[in-house]
């Protein structure tokens, strides 16, 4: 079995996530490593709804986190687990 990154890495429609996780110092070999980890991942289409200032700063069951629909939970990897939903999650910032 693949560990997170290359399992995430083998589908087409996570290549806008997987081009982002390379941008990453550190973070592939992090996701290469090994775990666990659970990572939710986002298809490229959600990136596509994104406007271009969140572009530019990035199941059978109704699932939904923050109003993204799993659309594909329990991928395995030998380091953890992915679950694939339909929108980007962009963490709120608070500032101290």
């Amino acid at each position: 079995m693949a560990n997170i990154f290359e399992t995430a890495r083998a589908e087409r429609s996570y290549n806008k996530l997987v081009k982002g996780i390379e941008s990453v110092a550190g973070l592939v070999e992090t996701l290469s490593g090994p775990g666990p980890f659970t990572i939710f991942v986002p298809i490229d289409a959600a990136f596509d709804r994104l406007s271009y200032d969140q572009q530019a700063n990035p199941v059978r069951e109704s699932i939904k986190i923050n109003g993204g629909q799993v659309i594909r939970a329990n991928v395995n990897a030998d380091n953890g687990i992915i679950h694939v939903i339909d929108k980007v999650l962009i963490p709120a910032f608070t500032m101290l």
